[in-house]
Order: structure tokens, then sequence, then C-alpha cells
């Protein structure tokens, strides 16, 4: 495989609200490459779905957070899925 990658749920204070978070580590493979990190937040009847594209060199770690703006954690229990897949501009 081109890369690992692993992530796990938070929450975050912002003004008077909590929100859900997802941070996420991103490890390159032996080749540089970009790759499409889709998230998926569910809370109740909520969903939240982004595509983040990355940039990864090879054999660098990448450490990032995606803060779900509209799923505050008022909204009960949540869950996530997440997956990776290889990303070119030109669709190759």
């Amino acid at each position: 495989m081109p890369y690992e990658y692993a992530a796990w749920l938070d929450t975050i204070e912002l003004g008077e609200e909590r929100l859900y978070t997802l941070r996420y580590t991103l490890i390159g493979g032996d080749t540089d490459t970009s790759v499409a990190y889709r998230i998926q937040l569910f809370a109740k009847s909520s969903t939240s779905v982004d595509t983040l594209v990355e940039y990864l060199a090879a054999g660098d770690s990448l450490h990032g957070e995606y803060v779900f703006v509209d799923m505050p954690v008022s909204l009960g229990p949540a869950a996530f899925s997440t997956s990776v897949q290889p990303f070119s501009p030109d669709g190759e």
C-alpha cells in the first residue's frame, strides 16, 4: 500500500459551542503521492461529508484536524467513517 492512515473522533469548543472534530494522521509510502481523504460523520439523523486532498511526500507523516462546524455535540453520540484513495488532478 502506498500510504497508511488513522483517525479518531474528538470534540473542540469554539465560542459557546462544542463541535465534533476528526483528528487524522496520514503516512506516505515509498513514493510521493496525492490522496483524496473522504470523511463522514453521522449523529442522529444528521450527516456531514467532505473530501480533503492532501499531498504526501515519500515516508512523511501528515497530522490534521477537521472541524465539523455544522455538527454540534448536542446532536448526540456520533460515529464516523473514512476512506483514502489516490488522487490525480488530471483524473488519471
